[in-house]
């Protein structure tokens, strides 16, 4: 299933999602079987804007944490490994206890509210920039997310 998010409040990018749009339509006719389109409008309690900003963290952060491993003389990490990462640093995980030691499990976003998602986002960020000295600007995408609900 293919997801195309709409914003009312970035108009400079209508066309590009017509564009995908189309090109959704074209490969569902041209696959020769039956599909269907729907439309529905965005809860306000979780938005675009939030994973947004948390892939634009992974995209940010992942080039100097892999840089950083790699002078180590350690093994780089991927994305979906750096995701982990981040969603452990941004405290979005539980721990089962067992005889071997706890085991984290990392939750899904698929359920988060978003004063936790904006949590999470801030922990990340105070981890990149003080902790680990990195370079890390979701300001653009946590602005947008806190326009979009004003």
């Amino acid at each position: 299933m293919t997801k195309i998010y709409f914003h009312y409040n970035d108009k400079v990018n209508y066309g590009t999602y017509q564009i995908q749009v189309s090109s959704e339509l074209i490969r569902h006719l041209s696959s020769q079987k039956d599909f269907s389109v729907s439309f529905e409008y965005e809860s306000p309690n979780k938005t675009w804007y939030q994973l947004k900003a948390f892939y634009e963290a992974i995209n940010q952060l992942l080039p100097q944490y892999n840089k950083e491993r790699k002078e180590a003389g350690e093994i780089e990490f991927t994305k979906n490994e750096f995701k982990a990462i981040l969603k452990y640093v941004g405290g979005y995980y539980d721990t089962i206890p067992s005889k071997k030691g706890d085991i984290t499990i990392f939750k899904s976003f698929k359920d988060i509210s978003k004063d936790e998602m904006v949590n999470v986002l801030k922990r990340i960020e105070n981890w990149a920039k003080v902790s680990k000295g990195y370079s890390l600007d979701i300001t653009r995408e946590t602005k947008e997310m806190i326009d979009f609900f004003k």
